[in-house]
C-alpha cells in the first residue's frame, strides 16, 4: 500500500468517516421517496388526470391515444394505463403506473450515483 493511501485511510479514521455508515443513507432516501410518492398519490384526480380520463372515454383503440389526442398533457403510456384500468376505479389505482415509474426512477438515480 502506498504512503498516500495509508494517509488517506488514517485521515478517514481520524475524522470519524466510515464508508459503511453511509451505505444506509441511500436506503433511507429511497424509502422516504417511496413514502412521499404513495402519500401524494392519494386523493381525488387532478384536472389533467380528469382530462386524460376524458380522452380514454373517447378513444376506441390504443392507436387513438397517439393519433387523436395531440396535446402536451397526453402521456401515451399513462393514458394506455388508464385505458387498461377502465372507469370507476380508485385514484390510487389510476396513479399506480406513475407511482411505480417514480419508484423505479428513484432506484435508477441511486444506481447511477453509486
Amino acid at each position: 500500500m502506498s504512503s498516500k493511501a495509508k494517509k488517506g485511510k488514517q485521515s478517514a479514521k481520524a475524522s470519524g468517516g466510515n464508508k459503511d455508515s453511509w451505505n444506509i443513507l441511500p436506503w433511507c432516501l429511497l424509502s422516504l421517496g417511496l413514502v412521499l410518492l404513495v402519500i401524494s398519490a392519494r386523493g381525488d384526480l387532478w384536472l389533467d388526470e380528469v382530462l386524460s380520463m376524458q380522452w380514454v372515454r373517447n378513444a376506441t383503440t390504443p392507436l387513438d391515444v397517439l393519433t387523436l389526442f395531440r396535446h402536451d398533457n397526453n402521456h401515451p403510456l399513462n393514458t394506455w394505463w388508464l385505458m387498461l384500468m377502465g372507469e370507476g376505479k380508485s385514484s390510487l389505482l389510476y396513479r399506480l403506473f406513475s407511482v411505480v415509474s417514480g419508484i423505479l426512477s428513484l432506484g435508477l438515480i441511486w444506481k447511477i450515483s453509486t
